[in-house]
């Protein structure tokens, strides 16, 4: 995932201190991976074998939260970064955790590793954010960038397309992109899929919200396709979804009530907005795969 100059490790690690958000799972899930020095250190290890320009290490919650990343990590974490000589670090945290105190004493440990924190802001509008239920508001998220800065960190801001309780998904980004671009040094915006554990799932499965499709996506994204500072990821972070579990207890043959049960409609809905793509991606990589193995027969 990525580009050849960039790494991304994606770690689940305890549990997020907030965990209410109506998207994610991360910490509605009965059980989590312990945020252990030993384990983290194992993946990281296997990881990060070599110099790469950028590493983007995802905890699903927040990297200066203890009871997810332990100092000590941390700490392990910066120390090989700067050993391997990757220029950049990026990592996610929410702003409770973002103190003066703390960015101060890993200020002291990063040698001349630039260290960019991502937040994820999701949308520029209060009313939404409190409906999606995240921990913070704007005046929090400018108050964060501003105390990044002062000690020498990028900001990175996350946005999500197509919330629910957007009245116009379009409008919504753009004003949300133009807000976050004042006070970040990049920006991401990711088009919004629920996890299985998560309030949005069950959103979905009743009908009241549909992800997009990749054409309505890049729509809705269009005017900053050009945009150097702003990412966008369709499918990127996207994960499968828990509907053979449901499918189980609930369909059983291919009876009228089966084949409209909402599980099976949401699978459907899946597969033709997902799948499609992803078997594209895999069949050329599997052309290019054999192009350069008959090359080097000849």
């Amino acid at each position: 995932m990525g580009n050849a100059d960039e790494k991304i490790i994606v770690v689940e690690s305890g549990r997020c201190s907030w965990g209410k958000c109506i998207f994610c799972s991360f910490s509605k899930k009965p059980e989590v991976p312990e945020a252990s020095f030993e384990r983290l250190k194992k993946i990281l290890d296997k990881a990060l074998t070599e110099k790469v320009g950028v590493l983007k290490y995802l905890n699903s919650g927040s990297f200066l939260d203890e009871n997810q990343i332990p100092e000590k990590f941390r700490d392990y974490l910066v120390e090989r970064c700067v050993a391997l000589g990757v220029n950049e670090l990026v990592v996610e945290c929410l702003p409770e955790h973002i103190t003066e105190d703390v960015l101060e004493e890993l200020a002291k440990k990063r040698k001349g590793l630039k260290i960019t924190f991502a937040l994820g802001l999701e949308v520029a509008d209060d009313e939404v954010l409190r409906k999606i239920q995240k921990s913070f508001d704007l005046k929090t998220y400018e108050k964060t960038a501003h105390v990044l800065r002062k000690f020498g960190f990028g900001v990175r801001t996350y946005l999500m397309a197509n919330l629910p309780h957007v009245k116009n998904p379009k409008k919504s980004l753009e004003q949300s992109v133009e807000y976050a671009l004042k006070l970040s040094d990049s920006v991401a915006v990711i088009n919004t899929f629920p996890y299985g554990f998560s309030p949005l799932f069950k959103m979905w499965v009743g009908g009241v919200w549909h992800p997009l499709d990749k054409k309505e996506f890049e729509g809705i994204c269009k005017k900053y396709k050009n945009n150097a500072v702003v990412e966008f990821f369709f499918d990127d972070y996207i994960a499968y979804p828990r509907f053979v579990d449901f499918m189980r207890e609930n369909i059983v043959g291919a009876t009228s009530a089966c084949l409209n049960h909402p599980y099976f409609n949401v699978w459907q809905e899946y597969l033709v907005r997902f799948m499609k793509r992803r078997i594209q991606r895999n069949m050329r990589f599997s052309s290019r795969a054999h192009t350069e193995n008959h090359t080097q027969n000849l």
